[in-house]
């Protein structure tokens, strides 16, 4: 009894083996190092062009939609109304394998010229007068509005998503293209990476670091918005260590600026869609 159990056994065991032997090898995907994260992913979406999705961040909106499955998020103060409620920026690489998307708001100058820096498709619903010359650039690809509306018993300006396939159909329903166009910058690694897997000693100080307080912040934003509604042009002509060094140079207390020129930052600031 017990070798024919046993000879049962072994005869199962060889025919697993040979089961499993006869089963072709599944090869590795193929991947390489992302230029948003510097992670690997998949070669097959290497030269698919970013999006760059406005999300809400009003606490009446919550909770928020593929955050968690963004690759990059900023998170900007675009408006002083609503007690200076912040939007979110997320940028997405592999964005047509997120379910949802979203509550989906107005953009800004800033949102757009950050979108084109990455060649990103910007996803938004409208914004204020002054967008208008930027959106008019030749480098800027947006889509404006017209997602899926989900009843989620909110205001209706917290109930607009991006749902999984529809950025795939707008795009070249758009007339844009889903990969790098000729506006890519020609080196795309936006970001410095550490070789993957490399431990980074986040206590190390650098000397040349800038010290960022929340006043010099603070000076830093009202010069870009300033910037960016009176002198279009200059944001294509000063980098960003021009703007730290003017924002040095500048009285920390924002109310310390003339009269016209906080008058005119409040005025362009306050409008909120």
């Amino acid at each position: 009894m017990f070798r024919r159990i046993a000879s049962a056994m072994m005869a199962a065991v060889l025919a697993a083996a040979t089961l499993f032997t006869a089963l072709p090898a599944q090869a590795a995907e193929a991947t390489y190092f992302s230029e948003l994260t510097g992670e690997p992913i998949s070669t097959a979406i290497q030269n698919q062009r970013p999006v760059a999705v406005m999300i809400d961040n009003d606490i009446r909106s919550y909770p928020h939609y593929g955050t968690a499955q963004a690759d990059i998020v900023y998170e900007l103060t675009n408006s002083i109304a609503n007690n200076g409620v912040t939007r979110l920026m997320a940028v997405y690489k592999d964005w047509n394998n997120v379910a949802r998307i979203g509550n989906i708001r107005s953009t800004r100058p800033t949102n757009i010229i950050l979108a084109q820096e990455y060649n990103a498709v910007l996803v938004h619903d409208g914004g204020p007068f002054y967008n208008n010359p930027y959106l008019a650039s030749p480098a800027n690809n947006n889509l404006s509005g017209y997602f899926s509306r989900i009843n989620n018993g909110k205001a209706a300006e917290f109930t607009e998503y991006a749902l999984a396939g529809e950025i795939a159909k707008r795009i070249p329903a758009a007339g844009y293209s889903t990969t790098y166009n000729a506006f890519a910058p020609a080196i795309r690694n936006h970001f410095n990476f550490a070789p993957y897997g490399t431990a980074i000693d986040l206590s190390v100080k650098y000397p040349g670091a800038i010290p960022c307080n929340k006043s010099l912040c603070l000076t830093y934003i009202m010069l870009l918005s300033l910037c960016t509604i009176r002198q279009p042009v200059c944001m294509t002509t000063m980098s960003s260590a021009s703007f730290i060094r003017m924002a040095a140079q500048m009285p920390r207390c924002p109310l310390r600026m003339s009269s016209s020129r906080t008058a005119l930052f409040t005025s362009t600031m306050q409008t909120d869609t």
